[in-house]
């Protein structure tokens, strides 16, 4: 594809890693920028209903104990 052949020609592959981090569904490389991308596992989006009884947030409604 055009425009990820595009994107890839602008990094700088000679810019050291300084830290990554990887988390359940984000993982975020720190070189001179800092980039996340989504790192769902394949079946994260085949799970039926929700997969919390509640919001924690108070702006949905829920309460955080």
């Amino acid at each position: 594809m055009k425009i990820i052949d595009d994107l890839i020609s602008t990094l700088n592959f000679d810019a050291p890693v300084k830290d990554i981090r990887q988390g359940v569904f984000h993982t975020g490389v720190l070189t001179r920028y800092c980039g996340l991308a989504a790192t769902l596992p394949r079946d994260a989006l085949k799970q039926d209903g929700r997969l919390q009884k509640r919001s924690s947030s108070k702006h949905q409604g829920g309460q955080v104990e």
